[in-house]
């Protein structure tokens, strides 16, 4: 082995080091750094040109230490989270369909109504009234109920539209 290809072997080697050092330094300076992950350096043996020259080493890259449990976890929560969104809004939807309990136009009231004008009715069934007002209230029932489950029918195929488009999508 001649002296400069020693002395470039030891070059090679200490370059190495100094990459891998430098990479050292970043990971121990950046430990407690929100959403760092850990560095290492990829060395490989390289062969001489002849016999009588040895083996350096020349570096081929940077691995990042991915930690598998937590970005296993992060998907985990990240798709428990799209979820609980996803149930909020539906039921907020709902909320808004059904009304505030005891709030005017909602199928609670509309249902209260009829069953009071029935009470009246049947106290009453002579009265002209009585009947309008029974027949009137079973209307805005009926509509209620339809207006409602046209609601929740279109909640139901948008809801069928979100999990077709993410299964399209992978997500």
């Amino acid at each position: 082995m001649s002296l400069t290809s020693a002395l470039s072997t030891a070059l090679a080697g200490l370059r190495t080091n100094q990459a891998a050092l430098s990479i050292v330094t970043s990971n121990v300076a950046n430990a407690q750094t929100p959403g760092y992950v850990t560095r290492t350096l990829d060395q490989v043996e390289v062969a001489g040109s002849s016999a009588d020259t040895g083996a350096s080493v020349r570096d081929v890259g940077v691995d990042r230490q991915i930690n598998l449990f937590v970005q296993s976890q992060l998907r985990t929560e990240t798709s428990g989270g799209a979820y609980a969104d996803q149930i909020s809004n539906v039921l907020a939807q709902l909320q808004s369909l059904y009304g505030t309990p005891g709030g005017t136009g909602t199928l609670e009231t509309a249902y209260n109504n009829f069953t009071s004008a029935l009470q009246a009715l049947s106290a009453n069934s002579g009265a002209q009234s009585a009947r309008s007002l029974a027949l009137t209230t079973a209307q805005s029932l009926a509509q209620e109920l339809n207006t409602t489950t046209q609601g929740i029918q279109q909640l139901r195929s948008n809801a069928q539209q979100d999990i077709g488009v993410s299964v399209q999508s992978g997500q």
